[in-house]
């Protein structure tokens, strides 16, 4: 007798799952154009006419540099992004006599 409610109850759990998977699988969203992902993409950042107004980017972080072939070594610094137009720079300060920076 136990052994049958554990096995009814196995294939009732069972079958749940595998309905509510199809489920999922067959409730697809509108198809959507690549044009139209790039334009929500950008919209993200802001509307086209803020995007227009700027006219450079810059971010500050972490730098890190880690030889994984040849060698070991890891350095780490202060690192900045810039970008104004079709012009960018990109510096780390890793701060060591042998490799000061990149």
């Amino acid at each position: 007798m136990v052994f049958r409610y554990r096995t009814t109850t196995t294939i009732l759990s069972s079958a749940v799952i595998c309905l509510g998977m199809l489920s999922t699988g067959l409730a697809k969203g509108p198809e959507m154009e690549p044009e139209e992902l790039v334009a929500r993409h950008l919209e993200g950042f802001g509307d086209a006419e803020t995007r227009e107004g700027i006219q450079s980017r810059s971010a500050r972080g972490v730098g890190q540099f880690e030889v994984v072939v040849g060698g070991s070594g890891y350095l780490e610094g202060p690192a900045s992004f810039l970008s104004q137009g079709n012009k960018f720079r990109l510096s780390i300060d890793f701060n060591h006599l042998n490799y000061s920076a990149e």
